[in-house]
């Protein structure tokens, strides 16, 4: 089975997805681009890929270099995994020479910004026929590039409010949704489960620090008892006339 994946380098809900995704061993994932910056586009003319404003717009550039890479052969798998990456889990800002550089790694032989965009642009609006407007959104199709229905997706990046697609058959869509729905769950869940682990590693080495530290003896509350005092000599005696130590001459 193949899911085709609608997804933004900017979204990082995309990105805790593709490590999930990547895992996956009985389906085949193709990720398609979808912008979110013309999504969210408060123009409803010229679209962003035509407007010389957005010609170094980095995620644009992320977005076109992927659809560059997978045109030219390249190890589109690569550039992805790297791309997000670079974008989410490393510091810094990237600009289009990083982006360009980064799809020149996976394969990328000459990048060529109309090109690119006009590939992008298609996508975008291949997506925005299957209802997507939001990302990462699932899609169930038989080969790469044919996804014939939308999926569910819930949590993700959108403009605003929950995003869900209705599209194709009304059972199918709502099963899609269902899972869609149930990843935004697990993403919550598996959240909640990691800061409860950190919370109990936190007590856990409070409780440790206070046990490693010196416990008061007991002793220093109990009652000091003077030394035993040695039998004094009877009087007249050698010894009386040099008492032990300790022993007073009066106490004689």
């Amino acid at each position: 089975m193949t899911v085709a994946v609608f997804f933004d380098y900017t979204c990082g809900y995309s990105n805790r997805a593709r490590h999930w995704l990547d895992a996956l061993e009985d389906a085949e994932i193709d990720w398609r681009p979808f912008s979110l910056l013309e999504q969210n586009s408060r123009d409803d003319g010229t679209p962003v890929f035509e407007q010389a404003q957005y010609a170094d717009n980095p995620s644009l550039i992320a977005l076109a270099v992927h659809e560059q890479v997978r045109a030219q052969g390249g190890d589109l798998h690569a550039y992805r995994r790297r791309m997000f990456a670079a974008w989410h889990e490393e510091p810094g800002r990237l600009s289009t020479q990083d982006i360009v550089d980064l799809g020149r790694d996976a394969g990328l032989r000459d990048f060529g910004r109309d090109a690119g965009f006009a590939a992008l642009a298609a996508q975008h609006a291949e997506a925005a026929k299957l209802g997507v407007f939001g990302t990462p959104t699932l899609a169930l199709g038989r080969r790469p590039g044919t996804a014939a229905v939308g999926g569910g997706q819930s949590a993700g990046c959108q403009r605003a409010g929950p995003a869900g697609v209705a599209a194709g058959d009304p059972a199918q869509r709502d099963r899609l949704m269902a899972a869609g729905f149930g990843l935004a769950v697990l993403v919550n869940l598996v959240q909640l489960v990691l800061r409860l682990l950190r919370l109990l590693a936190g007590v856990a080495g409070a409780a440790a620090g206070t046990a490693q530290r010196p416990q008061p003896r007991s002793d220093h509350l109990a009652v000091r008892r003077p030394p035993d005092r040695p039998a004094c000599a009877p009087a007249g005696s050698a010894a009386a006339a040099a008492p032990m130590a300790g022993c007073a001459a009066a106490a004689c």
